[in-house]
């Protein structure tokens, strides 16, 4: 039986486990060599280190599975960052320094892996567009040369309050500003 397990550990590819999981293994399997090979072996020992080899592949971790958080991250280094908020750009650079160590820990397990791969999404398609002032600016512009006329007084009570009042000194987000100037209408 101890003859099985050491083919069957011979057999295994240390690239396919993590490292904390393979070397226990690898360690009683050198040892099993020896107890095999040796013509004083007792059956006590025999069966002890058959035991430990059996214990040891029943705690083998498969390597993660790297592929989809590294597609991820290489999405993520090509996007333009200067279109974002800093604190939201700030935010996703602290979830994608956690991958970039997670990539290159081969103990990392899988669930970590595919946990963090959706916290970096999130966190990638929650940046926030930095305000566009020249749009704002159009607007005003747009609404400067409107016809009063051919609107309600409610309409227009609505695009006056918009066209004085000052959204960027209330806003810290000009997309927020943008949010609430269009929410009056």
């Amino acid at each position: 039986r101890l003859k099985q397990y050491i083919d069957y550990i011979e057999k295994l590819d240390v690239n396919d486990y993590t490292p904390n999981s393979y070397n226990p293994l690898d360690d009683k399997y050198l040892e099993a060599i020896v107890i095999y090979n040796c013509d004083t072996s007792t059956q006590i020992e025999i069966d002890e280190i058959t035991n430990l080899l059996i214990s040891k592949i029943s705690l083998l971790v498969g390597r993660a599975n790297l592929t989809n958080l590294s597609r991820v991250v290489r999405e993520i280094l090509n996007v333009d960052t200067s279109i974002y908020t800093t604190k939201s750009i700030n935010e996703l650079n602290i979830v994608m320094n956690d991958a970039q160590t997670v990539l290159k820990d081969l103990n990392a397990s899988q669930n970590d892996v595919d946990s963090l791969c959706n916290y970096l999404k999130s966190k990638y398609s929650s940046l926030v567009l930095k305000g566009n002032k020249e749009q704002i600016s159009n607007l005003v512009e747009i609404i400067n040369k409107l016809e009063y006329e051919i609107y309600t007084s409610d309409t227009i009570k609505a695009l006056k309050t918009i066209k004085t009042s000052d959204y960027g000194s209330r806003c810290t987000d000009s997309r927020q500003s943008q949010r609430m100037a269009w929410r009056q209408f």
